[in-house]
């Protein structure tokens, strides 16, 4: 399995973690620019400041140069290093890969999980029960309005529901509706929704009567979970305990103070809610990480220190010093890119090969995770202040693949709603996994990443069979 993944971040204390919007000065100038308008506009921002020192001789390049030197480090250790706020140091967490990762502009790769024991099928079941249940709600004009919506979005039949699903995809887009503002923020009833929801599958039992919550840590803000208050304190608020979310039209008018934006909030799910080509449920996101994004910063930061020194240097040419220096950090920059990209130091955390502890079978050769596999994540269980406060493992030290996807299947027949899983023969259903099982086996990849260099948990045959999984698996 891959463990000891690269880490390249650290999470912060409560009153260190922040979002980008309260950083401020040149480095939140550039943060903004580069989130709303890109490159370009921070580009042309800086040739202004630069045209307005460009009287002032090689000095003023220096200086603004120097500036933008210290706004760049700036940013490069908010973004490593106080962008998360740590919830726990180590957590794990039991779910079903809903998309195939891949790698973000920053590096991180994605792997987001739909947590046992739910599955797609009864997931996207009770959001068409729900739905139905909340019509009228739904269909209330009061609770619709600007920035994310200009009417009421029409909600099919149920009946229209549970036969196209494209219909309900298309019902949970218009539902989140959209601000121009903000291309991430989802509307108060698409939030109100997904909130009861979630509540109402948390409710759920198996037949022996277990509950089937021991994953709701990861969906809601629980003082049992978070016992630091500082911690709570910094987390908005996500859920309001004085409603009867099973009850039709059922929603919170509860308001707080969001501890980033300080601004007046309703409720704020601390989970993400898939839609588009993804299984429509609530998923726990997780990142393994890269490090592009430092390569980049330390790349210009090396490029303008060169500039600097340049103009320095060069001062006795006059207006042409810096054009000159200038000239030659532009030169140094490209060369940087070229021995990055001939070294293949990209910065993408690039998905490791699926290892195999038993001598006696080599799994798929070349294997990584897919959409599909049943899997063990453990890293960091925290909040990310950025995009709307979720909930993540980020960093993902290690993960366990449960239950792998025959690597034959492009296109995967759903069994009990989930994606055909390969446990190196029968299928796996999470729906299997209980509350104990999963405590269990988060024990097991807890001890084995903690004892250094050990790389199995030793198990007995018939345990490990017990938790669904073969023995030459970690």
């Amino acid at each position: 399995m891959p463990r000891h993944l690269p880490t390249y971040s650290t999470c912060a204390a409560p009153g260190t973690a922040r979002p980008h919007t309260n950083i401020g000065g040149l480095a939140g100038f550039i943060i903004s620019a580069w989130y709303f308008s890109g490159v370009l506009t921070i580009v042309g921002g800086l040739a202004f400041l630069f045209g307005i020192v460009w009287l002032a001789g090689p000095m003023g390049w220096c200086i603004i140069a120097a500036a933008i030197i210290i706004a760049l480090v700036e940013i490069k250790h908010w973004y490593y290093n106080e962008r998360l706020l740590c919830i726990a140091d180590r957590d794990c967490a039991i779910g079903t890969v809903i998309s195939e990762p891949t790698a973000a502009f920053d590096g991180d790769r994605k792997l987001d999980l739909m947590l046992a024991p739910f599955t797609q099928l009864e997931t996207e079941i009770a959001l068409i029960n729900h739905l139905e249940q909340n019509r009228a709600m739904l269909e209330d004009p009061a609770n619709f309005g600007a920035p994310f919506h200009s009417g009421v979005p029409f909600l099919p039949a149920s009946t229209v529901l549970s036969s196209n699903r494209s219909e309900l995809v298309a019902y949970m887009d218009r539902l989140a509706g959209s601000d121009p503002d903000d291309s991430e923020a989802t509307s108060n009833m698409y939030n109100q929704t997904t909130i009861g929801l979630v509540d109402t599958l948390m409710q759920t039992t198996t037949n022996a009567s277990e509950p089937r919550n021991f994953f709701l840590r990861f969906y809601r803000k629980l003082v049992a979970a978070i016992p630091d208050q500082a911690t709570r304190d910094a987390i908005p608020e996500d859920f309001d305990p004085a409603v009867n979310w099973q009850a039709p039209g059922a929603q919170s008018t509860l308001t707080s103070v969001n501890p980033y934006t300080n601004e007046s909030t309703l409720l704020n799910p601390m989970f993400r809610y898939a839609q588009g080509s993804k299984p429509l449920v609530p998923y726990l996101h997780c990142e393994l990480e890269g490090n592009y994004i430092e390569i980049l910063l330390n790349d210009f930061i090396l490029a303008l220190t060169v500039f600097v020194a340049g103009c320095v240097a060069l001062g006795f040419l006059g207006p042409l010093g810096p054009l000159a220096a200038l000239a030659l950090a532009i030169l140094v920059f490209l060369i940087k890119k070229l021995i990055d990209w001939i070294t293949g130091n990209d910065g993408d955390a690039s998905t490791p090969d699926i290892d195999w502890d038993d001598p006696d079978f080599t799994g798929y050769p070349g294997f990584t995770e897919r959409s599909g596999d049943v899997v063990v994540a453990y890293g960091n269980w925290i909040m990310d202040t950025e995009h709307h406060q979720y909930f993540e493992i980020h960093p993902v030290r290690a993960y366990y693949i449960i239950a792998q996807r025959d690597p034959g299947e492009d296109t995967p027949p759903l069994v009990n709603g989930n994606e055909d899983q390969i446990l190196v023969g029968p299928n796996f259903d999470p729906q299997q996994v209980t509350g104990a099982m999963a405590g269990r086996i988060c024990e097991l990849v807890s001890r084995a990443e903690q004892q250094d260099p050990a790389s199995t948990v030793p198990v007995t045959g018939a345990a490990a069979l017990s938790f669904g999984m073969r023995t030459h698996y970690s």
